[in-house]
């Protein structure tokens, strides 16, 4: 089965990336933004936005990448549906990429970051490593600082088994 196209990509050639490490500006562009927007439910994404330095580790395949996320998106709030705002800047990201055949069974990394694989045709999507932590960081429940919750008001205000008791009341009283 064939992944889905992810709605934004940075690729990276890990073996065109100097020795030293390379700095990459991520930017995504408004076609991105806007289907992200339908991936993650998001009201509006108005940036997402990456600096990362990509470093190779010695002669291995691997390749350590640091760097920070920042983004300004919208979500709904649960309580009213109206928008909330929501900015996230600076945001550390800390992994390191390797191919599937190095990755060995027991890694013992720092707390903070994480493994990523890097594909056998040597290209790794930082873009979409990008957007994931970015779906990790939603509020799956947004809620707006001044939104109150008065529950239920009118005939609906009923409790949910109101309706057994007043079947139970209407039944003869031996029957109940």
């Amino acid at each position: 089965m064939k992944k889905p196209a992810p709605e934004y990509s940075f690729m990276v050639q890990v073996l065109r990336l100097k020795p030293s490490g390379e700095v990459c500006q991520l930017n995504a562009p408004e076609p991105a933004r806007r289907a992200l927007c339908h991936r993650l439910d998001l009201l509006s994404l108005d940036s997402l936005t990456a600096t990362l330095t990509l470093t190779p580790e010695g002669s291995s395949q691997n390749v350590a990448a640091r760097g920070v996320w920042s983004a300004r998106y919208a979500q709904r709030c649960v309580v009213t549906l109206e928008a909330v705002a929501v900015v996230r800047h600076n945001i550390p990201l800390h992994a390191v990429f390797m191919p599937r055949a190095a990755m060995p069974d027991d890694v013992s990394l720092e707390d903070d970051e994480d493994i990523e694989e890097i594909p056998a045709n040597g290209e790794m999507d930082v873009g979409e490593w990008v957007v994931q932590h970015l779906a990790a960081q939603l509020d799956p429940y947004p809620r707006r600082p001044d939104a109150v919750f008065e529950g239920v008001k009118g005939d609906d205000a009923r409790q949910p088994f109101a309706t057994l008791i007043d079947i139970r009341d209407k039944l003869p009283k031996g029957k109940q």
